[in-house]
């Protein structure tokens, strides 16, 4: 049975329904995602981890996000399969009353889903994520993995996906509206 580690670029995911369906942004269940993820591969596969990339809003800037945010992260690390990573959100003077933004955190996980071909060579690999930016990393992956590291991508149904070369690939699962509904919070 293949172990598989999911690295999920959060926010790009929360926004995803409202671009593909209209739905608000809502916090998700990263847990679920992988395990309904890893139940739809084409080979006998185990959720060895979840790895969630997400920006953490300041009290100082955006207290009620904050306190949110902080409440997500406690239910996430609930499972000792998920492995949070978060970085500042970043502020600056002339945005003032404007919300943080995202700063450093596609660099982590373009570093951390490239070194997964030499961390853990012999596990999948699934890639959330519909961002442009994390091409280059989609691309160092192909050319560091040997032949026992299988990976894969997902994306919202209806959006963009990242691909390599001219043909639909690697394999994409998409994310259907109903898919949302699974794994939003409750």
């Amino acid at each position: 049975m293949r172990e598989v580690i999911v690295y999920v670029d959060y926010e790009n995911l929360r926004h995803s329904p409202f671009y593909a369906f209209g739905d608000e942004a809502r916090d998700l269940n990263p847990l679920r995602l992988g395990e309904l993820l890893v139940s739809r591969r084409n080979e006998p596969s185990k959720l060895a981890q979840v790895r969630i990339y997400r920006g953490r809003p300041s009290f100082d800037h955006e207290r009620d996000r904050a306190e949110r945010q902080i409440a997500w992260e406690n239910r996430v690390r609930s499972d000792s399969r998920c492995e949070l990573i978060t970085r500042p959100l970043h502020y600056t003077s002339n945005r003032r009353n404007r919300p943080g933004r995202e700063k450093g955190i596609d660099v982590s996980l373009a570093i951390d889903f490239t070194l997964h071909t030499i961390r853990t060579p012999n596990l999948a690999a699934i890639l959330v994520t519909r961002d442009a930016d994390l091409l280059p990393a989609l691309e160092a992956f192909q050319e560091l993995r040997s032949d026992e590291t299988p990976f894969e991508l997902a994306s919202c149904d209806g959006l963009n996906r990242l691909q390599l070369g001219a043909k639909d690939w690697p394999w994409c699962h998409f994310l259907t509206q109903a898919d949302f509904e699974l794994i939003r919070e409750d």
